[in-house]
Formats: structure tokens, sequence, C-alpha cells
């Protein structure tokens, strides 16, 4: 019996050209698939970017006034760095006599793109004198402390298999794969890498973004007075040197009010009123902003309260105070008082947490807001320790060592040292009160998970003793 072989042809030249481009249309639809995703989140970026111009533009506005912007700031032009290729419009137009001003902020950048917010400013009074917010003379914090203490107040489809082909068939074949899988390969890690840069700036928005929000949020709520010992703002330019250059890392201090409680629900002794401060801290996750809330504003501006990171991969901060004519980096409100406006410019990478954001330069995204700090009282006239108490005057002489002294005519007497002491007696009036004897334990310090605590130099902050009543006349 005789079998008979069929004989089958091997692959022609034209179905190796076929193959080749039918993968050729399946790589263009992956390479048009990525490019929309990656300019998707280039889009997105640039956006957020806007919006952070946009806002700035409209809280200069408010900081100036809608009627004097135009006098004092320019209404168009090239925005500063790091944005000089983004161009910017501000347009102003009045209302009614009474109404607020239909304010327009239009920002362009490079491509072409345009994005505009509109809303509506109530004007400032150009009538009333302008509110001098630096204090006549100094504030003496430290004696007023001491005042204070002492008064407490699918799978690829298979193919077939076939027969043998040719050589000169076999050698188009690995010349087309060997073309197509370079295209694909070259094509998809570009892709790629650039996918991976466009995600990691889009994580390096959202975080600087959340750093600016807790920013606003508390320079929104700084304490307003005018006595500017019960309000503190103050800013202290520092920088450090890395691989990519000079970068700012500034602290800000403040009071400010707040309605969250920075510690459980269950502790009753905090208030609204908080001492904030913001700095960059490195540990073994990378650097981030942190914020230390202490819910009692004292002598110790530096320490105590509860330390949280705000904003995890942010590497610079750089704060800045509008004078009314121009920025400062530095600033404290005893000797200047609240300034007119405050500019937060932070700068995060969206690298893992515990990597070196350096390694990536491109993955740094910085945006950067202003916040006008309105409604704000001229600071009063500072008096003397001594003339705050005119009463003791009249009365016997005190002695703030022992919190004992006995008056003549029915004076004040003065409470005891910070921690403990008894009050002193008045003359033919009442009997003073007794000091508070128990100290608090100091705080803890500004770092927190390992980093040693802040120990106050004088062993805790107790109040002193009461002072005397004063007696009939």
């Amino acid at each position: 019996m005789v079998t008979h072989r069929v004989h089958r042809r091997g692959f022609a030249l034209v179905d190796a050209i076929i193959g080749g481009a039918l993968l050729a249309l399946a790589l263009t639809g992956v390479v048009t698939l990525s490019q929309r995703s990656l300019a998707m989140l280039q889009r997105g970026e640039r956006e957020a970017i806007a919006a952070a111009m946009l806002d700035e533009l409209l809280s200069q506005v408010v900081t100036e006034g809608p009627n004097a912007f135009g006098r004092t700031r320019e209404t168009e032009g090239r925005m500063a760095a790091p944005w000089p290729e983004w161009e910017f419009a501000v347009e102003i137009r009045p209302g009614a006599v009474g109404d607020p001003y239909d304010v327009l902020a239009m920002v362009r950048d490079d491509v072409g793109g345009e994005y505009r917010c509109a809303t509506r400013v109530a004007p400032h009074d150009e009538q009333a004198p302008p509110v001098e917010r630096a204090p006549t003379e100094p504030l003496d914090r430290a004696a007023r402390q001491e005042l204070k203490e002492a008064n407490p107040v699918a799978d690829a489809p298979s193919r077939p298999n076939r027969r043998g082909f040719t050589l000169v068939e076999l050698i188009v074949a690995i010349v087309i794969g060997a073309m197509v899988a370079t295209a694909i390969t070259s094509s998809l890690s570009q892709l790629g890498r650039a996918r991976e840069v466009a995600r990691l700036r889009m994580t390096a928005c959202r975080r600087a973004t959340d750093a600016l929000e807790s920013i606003r949020r508390d320079v929104q709520s700084a304490l307003r007075s005018s006595d500017l010992f019960n309000t503190r703002f103050r800013l202290a330019p520092e920088s450090v040197r890395s691989e990519v250059g000079e970068l700012d890392r500034d602290q800000m201090l403040l009071f400010d009010e707040s309605l969250r409680p920075t510690r459980p629900l269950d502790y009753n002794g905090e208030g609204q009123e908080y001492e904030t401060q913001y700095r960059i801290e490195a540990d073994a996750d990378g650097t981030a902003l942190w914020r230390r809330r202490d819910p009692v504003p004292d002598t110790y501006e530096d320490a105590g309260g509860i330390a949280a990171p705000v904003g995890e991969g942010v590497v610079s901060v750089r704060f800045e105070a509008y004078d009314g004519s121009g920025w400062r980096q530095d600033w404290d409100s005893d000797v200047d008082g609240l300034p007119w406006s405050v500019r937060a410019t932070v700068t995060a990478s969206g690298v893992k947490l515990g990597s070196n954001p350096f390694d990536d330069p491109k993955s740094m995204v910085t945006l950067r807001t202003e916040i006008p700090i309105d409604r704000v009282e001229p600071p009063k006239s500072e008096q003397p320790p001594d003339a705050a108490t005119p009463d003791a005057a009249a009365g016997g002489a005190a002695t703030p060592a022992d919190g004992s002294s006995t008056g003549d005519t029915g004076g004040v007497a003065a409470g005891g040292a910070p921690g403990s002491g008894d009050g002193g007696r008045g003359g033919p009036g009442g009997r003073g009160g007794k000091g508070e004897g128990n100290p608090m334990q100091g705080g803890g310090g500004f770092r927190s998970g390992g980093a040693v605590p802040f120990t106050p130099p004088t062993g805790g902050r107790g109040s002193g003793g009461g002072g005397g009543r004063s007696g009939p006349q």
C-alpha cells in the first residue's frame, strides 16, 4: 500500500508582507491610545498649574482692592518664575454704586491653551485712611508673657502552524520582524517613560496642592487683634544645598483659629486658638512639609503640641509677606504687625516615598498661591509692664518672688513666680487667691517618630499665684 504525502507550499513573500502590515496597524493603534492617555495626563497637569495661577491673580485683586488694583499691580504681562512662558491678563469692570466689581482673570500657556476664571470682589473704601499695621514700637513679648503668667487671665490570538518556507522568505520575514520589533520596543519604551513622568508630575501636583490648601486655611484664619501680644506671625528664611541647586526651606509661625481639635475628642483642654508652625523635615520616608500645632500659645513658640505631615514629598517651601509695596522673606509681627498678604511657593516630587526625589528632577512640580490677610485692626500703642496694673501703685510694695505683700490702702498684690507660690494678701480688702502649683509637662518636640522630645528649660509651664483683690476704699 502506497501512501501519498500531501505537499504544502511554504510562506510566500506576500504572506510576510501582509503579516507585517497587520502588525504595523496594531502598533499604530497601541501608540495612538498611549499618546491620548499621555496627552490627558499632561493636560491635567497644565490645568492644575493654571488653577494655581488664577487663584494667585484673584488673591492679588482681593489684597489691593479691585478699585486700586490697576494702579498698584500689572493687569497683563507674563507670569513670574517659575512660569515665565505663561501670559496673564486681569479685566476689572465696576458695577453700580455699592455693588462689587466684576473681575475676570485669564492665563495662556505657550501652546495656546487659555484658562479663565470670573468672580466678583467688593471694593476697598478709598475715603478711609489706610490702616497702619506696624506698631509704633516693637512688642516686648517676653515682658508681656511674664506679666500674663503673673496675672493669669486578553492574550494574543495564535496563528496556525504552516510547513516550511524558503530561505529567501525566511530572510525577508526576519528582516521585517526585526524592523517591527525595533519600532515597537522603541515606541513603547518612550511612551512608557513619558507616561511614567506624567504620572509622577500629577502626583507631585496633588501633593503640592494639598500642602498649599493646608497653608491657605491656617493663614486665612490667623488671629487678628489690635493687641499684637494676642497674635503672632513670623517668617524665618532658610535654605539648603541639594543635587539640583539651592532650595528654599522657610519656616512660618502663626497663631490661628481652628475648629478641629489636635488631640482626641475626649481631651477637653483645647480651645479654638492654636500655635501653628510649618517647616520641612526629612525622615525615613523622605522629605515632607510638617505642621506643628500646639493648643496652648505660650512662651515656647518653637515647641510643644503635636506635629504631623501635611504635604508628603515636598522638597521646598518659600514664604513671603507683602508689606503694601513689596515682598519680604523675613517678617515678625512684633515689629512689623500683620502683613497685607502671604505668598507660599511649594515644590513637590511625585516619586515613591522613601526614594530620593532628586534622582528624577523631571518629576518635580512647583505651585504658588497668595493669601490675603484683610480686616485687620491697627495695633494699639504698647504699654510698659509697670503701667499695665495702675492700681498696684496705690497698694503696698509687692514681692513677686514669694507672692506675699501687705497693702496699705487695699492695692493689688502681685502673684507668685511661674509654677508655684501663694497669692498676696491685700490691705483692708480680701485675701489673695492661691497659685496654681501643678506645672504642665513640656510638650513634644517638632519632630515625631523617634526624634528627641523638647524639654522646656524651666521644667514645665506652670501658672503663677493669683494676685490679691483690692479692698474697700
